[in-house]
């Protein structure tokens, strides 16, 4: 078959969907032999060296895809994150990857997939909350919905040289992290809060609130932060790091915290399970799909249930060392060689 792919937007650094698109693709291309694959429209930049289409750069527009098609015999197109559309009279599968509904997605996007969704042969979703919430908004059959988990990259420091001093001295001390950009629903100011209580209540602990991500202080996220605690030293925002420095952040945490509102997934808590750390997360959407039983749940509209997390996690070294015993074992269960495997599958279906 030939399998035409349509990639998200270009990025300088191929970083969330993308990434979730290259290793799929990339293991697709090592266990599939027997079909063909390339992009629909410019997809180089992926990093992944396929055949490209060129439509233009908004390859999924119903008029470019029209013409696209009249000139190229393709048996499936999927598209990991846009809607589309071609005339019907073209006997090709459609698929499309949903990855989460959040309510900044359906704004963005609510009207073309409401529409496009019920044009699809088949929709793939990162996991079972994401396939009940297109259910839910689109009235969609379940049965025309895929649940294909993402894998992971797991990074290791490459070269140990290149730990700036920041870094290097940010480990000196005990602490929990972070990994998250600085938006309203991944409740960044509910982990900054609980944090502020735990150490309000254990007053001669010596540990830190390591944040990874963004440190714009314009950011409206981390303007909340800084109007409720001000720039304590017991939290660091590092800003952007490294692939080796954050590998030795997470390598060197005490615990890991994520307790958003909402996920799609929850990549940074399989991210943070493969280096055999506890996470305290959030018990809302997808999450407990991820974490299953090796994870400390907590409600992330409760500031108390937060710390309680916590403090059962920092204060129990015997607790935390049973939870980094699952964490591997949880973490074992996802791979991006599982995904292509599952997603291989499904084009099966239209063979």
């Amino acid at each position: 078959m030939n399998i035409g792919i349509l990639p998200f937007r270009r990025e300088k650094r191929v970083d969330g969907i993308n990434r979730l698109t290259y290793g799929i693709l990339d293991e697709l291309i090592n266990i599939d032999k027997n079909n063909n694959y390339s992009y629909v429209g410019n997809g180089k930049w992926l990093g992944i060296d396929l055949p490209e289409n060129i439509v233009m750069s908004d390859s999924w527009n119903i008029i470019n895809l029209n013409a696209f098609m009249i000139n190229n015999n393709y048996n499936i197109i999927h598209s990991y994150f846009y809607s589309y559309y071609f005339n019907s009279k073209f006997s090709c599968a459609r698929i499309l990857t949903i990855h989460d509904l959040m309510p900044r997605m359906k704004m963005y996007f609510g009207e073309n997939w409401s529409k496009s969704v019920h044009w699809m042969d088949t929709i793939i979703a990162d996991s079972e909350y994401t396939k009940s919430d297109i259910i839910n908004s689109y009235n969609v059959s379940p049965d025309i919905i895929k649940v294909v988990y993402p894998g992971l990259f797991k990074l290791d420091v490459k070269d140990s040289s290149e730990i700036g001093v920041r870094i290097r001295k940010i480990v000196e001390k005990p602490y929990i992290m972070t990994v998250s950009t600085l938006r309203a629903y991944k409740n960044m100011l509910g982990l900054v809060k609980a944090f502020c209580l735990f150490k309000e209540l254990n007053a001669n602990t010596d540990i830190n609130l390591i944040i990874v991500g963004n440190n714009n202080k314009s950011n409206d996220v981390i303007k909340e932060i800084m109007n409720f605690c001000g720039e304590r030293r017991d939290i660091i925002f590092t800003g952007y790091v490294t692939d080796d420095e954050l590998v030795y952040l997470y390598k060197n945490s005490i615990a890991t915290g994520f307790v958003s509102f909402y996920e799609g997934f929850g990549l940074p808590v399989l991210e943070s399970l493969s280096y055999g750390k506890t996470v305290i997360c959030s018990d809302q959407t997808s999450i407990p799909e991820v974490g299953g039983d090796a994870v400390e749940y907590c409600n992330p509209y409760d500031i108390e249930s937060i710390e309680n997390a916590i403090e059962k996690v920092v204060l129990n070294d015997n607790y935390r060392r049973e939870l980094e015993k699952k964490a591997l074992i949880q973490a074992s269960k996802f791979s991006y060689k599982k995904s292509a495997e599952d997603t291989l599958e499904i084009y099966k279906l239209y063979n």
